[in-house]
């Protein structure tokens, strides 16, 4: 299945979506799969950031941290964490 990616159109200058048939989805924590681009969001209450992410489409996919980090992944599979700030 292919999936879009963006470039920078070096004729151009302008942003361009093509369709990449050799695309594959990143997996993490694998090394060997390209991560791509990894956000961290800084949340103020998680007990509220999380239920909206996952209603969003996320999966949790490592809830055991050190207690001020959540790693999720988007329909996608790109990563991103959801963080706070210890009280």
């Amino acid at each position: 299945m292919c999936r879009s990616v963006c470039r920078r159109a070096a004729r151009v200058g302008n942003d361009e979506w093509r369709m990449s048939p050799q695309y594959k989805p990143p997996r993490f924590p694998d090394p060997e799969a390209s991560q791509q681009v990894h956000l961290d969001v800084l949340v103020d209450d998680i007990a509220q950031a999380e239920p909206a992410a996952l209603a969003l489409g996320a999966t949790l996919v490592q809830a055991e941290t050190d207690g001020a980090f959540r790693v999720y992944a988007d329909p996608v599979g790109h990563t991103f964490c959801l963080v706070w700030l210890p009280e």
